[in-house]
């Protein structure tokens, strides 16, 4: 199918197009801008930057949690720690298919932040801090991959050779709609 085509049938409704969040994540995050630039012909900076920072941020979030994990919870942390690392390699699991939204993540964070007070008014702030950096990670490692298969989409729908790009390397999956 050629570029325009898709793009006509895309905006009439009648065409959907799926992209692979994995592959969307690993384009943002493991080429450099130029390097996009020379594969598509264009530099999508805010995009690129978007996607990168927030996964740079997710390693930061978690690795900060871990720390908090055993600064909040001492002895308890040989328990503690080990959960986390396996809930958070479970989120992020989950985070590349196409079931997470970030409603809940985000939720989540609100009330993190919001129980925040709670727990340094009763002696347990760095019980408060693992829960909000803990939260904090969740929701930006499930902001990576939908920002990134957002991102790609929209770079496919005014890129040509964005299209070509995913088209052969298999991101892209297109089917009508109804």
């Amino acid at each position: 199918m050629e570029h325009d085509e898709m793009v006509r049938l895309h905006h009439a409704g009648d065409l959907l197009i799926g992209i692979d969040r994995p592959a969307a994540r690993r384009f943002f995050t493991r080429l450099s801008l130029e390097g996009i630039a020379g594969l598509i012909g264009e530099r999508p900076f805010i995009e690129w930057f978007t996607v990168r920072s927030s996964f740079a941020l997710f390693h930061l979030a978690t690795a900060a949690s871990l720390v908090l994990a055993v600064l909040a919870f001492r002895w308890f942390a040989l328990i503690v720690v080990p959960v986390t690392i396996a809930f958070m390699a479970l989120w992020w699991a989950a985070s590349s298919t196409g079931f997470r939204r970030l409603r809940w993540p985000l939720l989540l964070l609100i009330a993190a932040v919001i129980n925040l007070s709670f727990f340094a008014s009763v002696g347990k702030l760095y019980v408060g801090l693992w829960f909000l950096v803990l939260t904090a990670g969740i929701f930006l490692i499930t902001f990576t991959y939908n920002s990134a298969g957002f991102f790609l989409r929209l770079l496919v729908l005014r890129n040509e050779r964005a299209y070509r790009l995913c088209t052969e390397r298999g991101i892209l999956l297109l089917r009508r709609a109804g």
